[in-house]
């Protein structure tokens, strides 16, 4: 017995580098921070995770810097926690999962920009950059159940179909240990 589930997956982008200044003097010193970085996107296989129920993942983008050569917060790392029996198919390659507590690294964030603090000896230091943008993938997920115990409730009442009643063993609930 499998199921078949499609994710997309979307890393966080990088933040913008900030555009600031501090007065010394009568002279404009460029002190703009850098943007930080988007935050990662990982798989954690384990016994008794249960299967996902969304088809969207996103993690969080890093933040934009800020004046006097402050960097932006790293966004943050999101954890997709699966079972262990997984078929992962990722650009066409297979991989099975059969490891307890396997930690595995999907995405990568985008890089947070440079404030204009680094390009202080250029003329114009007008200049910031933007923060690298995020990486997108979907990723077709397989879960194979292999079944060790299962326990079956069967129910023996009375029900209907078309107005006329029937009396047979049919299958309420089952329960996979």
């Amino acid at each position: 017995m499998f199921i078949v589930k499609k994710i997309l997956f979307k890393s966080g982008n990088g933040g913008n580098g900030c555009i600031s200044y501090q007065i010394l003097n009568n002279k404009f010193y460029a002190n703009g921070g850098n943007g930080g970085d988007g935050g990662d996107i990982f798989l954690l296989f384990n016994n008794n995770f249960k299967i996902p129920n969304y088809n969207l993942f996103i993690s969080q983008n890093g933040f934009n810097g800020l004046s006097k050569l402050k960097k932006g917060k790293k966004g943050k790392d999101k954890i997709l926690k699966l079972p262990i029996g997984v078929c992962l198919e990722i650009n066409n390659k297979k991989k099975y999962i059969v490891k307890n507590n396997y930690f595995l690294k999907i995405l990568k964030g985008g890089k947070g920009g440079t404030g204009n603090y680094l390009f202080k000896k250029y003329y114009n230091s007008k200049i910031a950059n933007f923060g690298k943008k995020g990486n997108m993938i979907f990723i077709n997920f397989f879960f194979f159940f292999f079944l060790k115990k299962c326990f079956i409730n069967i129910n023996f009442n009375f029900f209907k179909i078309n107005n006329f009643n029937y009396k047979k063993n049919y299958i309420s609930k089952i329960y996979i240990f």
